[in-house]
């Protein structure tokens, strides 16, 4: 399969998260129980989604079609990964590697 830009980016990037956060949980959900409740509250699915929905329209004004593509591309894996391999995919995996490195430019203006 060979991701392409969603015409509503914007969309496609919500409900990416929303999923990404439901993966995260379903992996680690084992590991969350362990932790104090206080701790639980915060790391809960509905704060990953908020977190990650934070100034959602700054961040994606800054990205372009290159880093567009890149994000798609490694939301795909990351969601198509088994759990055993999710924390491996979210590095390792060449789109992501990549967006992360564009990322770093990215945080430097969004804070500006």
């Amino acid at each position: 399969m060979n991701p392409q830009i969603p015409v509503d980016y914007t969309e496609y990037t919500k409900q990416s998260f929303g999923k990404l956060c439901d993966k995260i949980y379903e992996c680690y959900f084992s590991y969350y129980r362990t932790i104090p409740k206080e701790l639980q509250k915060k790391l809960s699915i509905q704060n990953c989604k908020q977190k990650l929905l934070e100034n959602l329209d700054k961040k994606i004004a800054l990205h372009n079609s290159k880093t567009k593509l890149l994000a798609v591309q490694c939301y795909e894996k990351m969601l198509e990964s088994s759990c055993k391999k999710f924390m491996m995919v979210s590095y390792a995996e060449p789109s992501c590697y990549s967006l992360r490195k564009e990322n770093k430019s990215f945080l430097k203006n969004l804070a500006e």
